[in-house]
This record gives structure tokens, sequence and C-alpha cells, in this order.
């Protein structure tokens, strides 16, 4: 029964098929055809408009961290009015002269806030928080903005206070608050101001990282700094920090370049050997014990010891006595060994 079954089945099966296929379709198969086909594509648009307008949807901004926590800053008497923002592009318009300093300096945005008093409208509060990027620059505008007369006012991770202003600087910003109003309290206001904001934002409290390869043996404290444009006026030590040393009778400012690579160190070196050589100065070895190093008269600085270490050049200059410069350019060489 099986065997005359099988090839009917066979026969109709390629009639289905013969069917099926678009070259035996009637008109009016042909059209069903075509209609399923336009559907088919239409569900494939519908899809496709819908991916894109998922994708081109405007995404919810995160609350913005610094404007949330200017809105905390509100010192007793005082209510905030307006808030602004400046980019490197427009900071001109809000600082114009400063903006620059600011840029080099890694700036990246500003968030400030206007506060009137609720008694005496002519009174006014000023909070700019700069948001500089990194912990390190706002580190250096912070101490090259620094008042040697002014006191800390124990905010953030270093504050300067005057009749006029307070500013500090916490992790990656930096911030100026300044008070206009008459008679007494005006302190009492910058203090409360400050001390708010500084605790509302983010980030922690303690100093760049980077600080910690100075080490402390005859440091002077406060004396540190992060320079841009070129350690010691040299283009080809382009960012650094530097720190005075001083014992009882011997002084010297050491530094430290960020080279990127221990060939870039290598090339900066020779280019200070150039520059020197270029000037009329005899470059001499320090020996072994401060491998590719060397000792020479600098302009306008006197005595400077330098040597390579890794992806760093490190040196001191106007030394006052060779032994105690040799010391500390060791004790930083080791430094930076160990945090390696």
């Amino acid at each position: 029964m099986h065997t005359h079954c099988l090839p009917k089945r066979r026969a109709e099966n390629a009639h289905l098929r013969r069917c099926t296929h678009p070259s035996s379709l009637r008109p009016t198969d042909t059209h069903a055809l075509n209609l399923y086909i336009l559907s088919r594509l239409f569900c494939i648009f519908l899809l496709c408009l819908l991916m894109v307008t998922a994708l081109t949807r405007p995404v919810q901004a995160a609350p913005d961290q610094v404007a949330n926590a200017l809105k905390k800053c509100s010192p007793p008497g005082w209510q905030a009015a307006d808030q602004y923002t400046y980019t490197p592009n427009n900071l001109y318009r809000y600082i114009n002269g400063a903006a620059d300093f600011f840029i080099g300096y890694g700036f990246e945005k500003l968030t400030g806030s206007y506060y009137r008093h609720a008694v005496h409208p002519g009174q006014s509060l000023t909070v700019d928080v700069y948001d500089m990027g990194a912990g390190l620059h706002a580190f250096g505008v912070f101490q090259a903005r620094r008042n040697s007369d002014a006191v800390s006012a124990g905010v953030g991770t270093a504050s300067q206070f005057t009749d006029e202003y307070l500013s500090f600087y916490k992790d990656r910003y930096y911030v100026e608050v300044q008070c206009y109003m008459q008679g007494t309290g005006k302190q009492a206001v910058l203090r409360t101001a400050a001390e708010q904001l500084a605790g509302a934002l983010p980030g922690n409290n303690r100093p760049p990282q980077e600080l910690a390869l100075l080490p402390e043996k005859n440091k002077i404290p406060g004396s540190e700094k992060y320079v841009r444009g070129g350690v010691l006026g040299h283009a080809f030590y382009e960012t650094g920090i530097t720190a005075e040393y001083k014992n009882k009778t011997d002084a010297g400012t050491a530094f430290i370049v960020f080279c990127g690579s221990p060939a870039d160190a290598t090339q900066a070196i020779q280019q200070h050997r150039d520059y020197l050589a270029s000037s009329g100065k005899l470059c001499a070895g320090l020996g072994k014990e401060f491998p590719n190093g060397f000792t020479a008269e600098e302009p306008w600085h006197n005595s400077i010891f330098v040597m390579p270490a890794g992806a760093y050049v490190v040196g001191i200059y106007d030394v006052s006595d060779a032994t105690f410069g040799r010391g500390v350019l060791k004790s930083i060489y080791r430094a930076l060994q160990s945090s390696h």
C-alpha cells in the first residue's frame, strides 16, 4: 500500500512547489504576493523608524552636582538668585584678562550663583566654582592666586581668607566667594557660604597624589606649586611640580617634570643640555650615583642639579651648597622609585 501512495504524494508536493514559485502564480496570486511583500517592508520601515527615534531622543542629563551644591549654599538671611555658567569659549566675557590663566591650567567649566540679602537687597554674595578637570589643576590655580598675607579658613583641602573674599580648592574644584555688604559680619557670611559649599561639592579633601612625590624632609610647607607652560621657563619641561627646601644653612628649589615616558625624559634632558651649551654653560656629570645626571650653572637660576628618573626629570636649582643639592636630588629619586 505504501509503495503506491509515495509516488502520488511526491507528485502532489511537486505540484505545490511549482504553485508557490513566483513564476507559476496567477495574476490574483501575484497581487497577493505583492501585498505581502509591501506589508513586510512597511513593518521593517516602522522598526527602523522606532530604532532611529530611540537613538536620537535626547538623553536626560544627569543632575549638575555643582549647581545642586550651590543651591545648598545659603547663609542665614541670604537667598539664591541667578545661576550662570561659562566654558573655555566664553570665559573671557566674565573675567576678561584672567580667562587665559584659568584655561592654561585646564579649565573646563565655571558654574556660579548670585545671592541677595532678604532684608538688604543692595547687598550681594557671589560664589564661583571653577571645574578644573583634575585635583592637581585646581591646586595649581589656588597656589598661583594665593595671597601670602591671607590666613587659612580651614575649608576644603586648602583655603585663604581676607576681609573681601574667601577662596579654597577641593578635589577638581577651585572656588571663590565674594561678599559685598556694609558693616560687620562679612567674614561670617563668607565662611558660612564656603563651609556649606565645601560640604556639598563632590570629591574629597585629600591633596593631589602627585604632591606626595616631593619628600617632606626640609620642605617648606605651602611652597609646593604646579607649573604649566614650562618649569624654569623651558618649553621642554612643559609641566611639573616644584617646592622649596631649606635647612639651617642651605636652600634650593626642587622640581619634578612630568614627561610621559622614559624616552621623553631622555629627550628633555638632552634638550636641556643643548640649551646650556648654546648659552655657553658647561655640564658636568654627577657620577654613578646619579646616572645620566648633570650639574651646571643655569642662566638666571645659579647652580642646578638634574637627572632623569623613569618618565620624569628631577632636579634642584638655586642651590647654595652642592652637598645639599645632591641630598635633595637623591631623596626625590628614591621617592619616585618607591612610588612605583
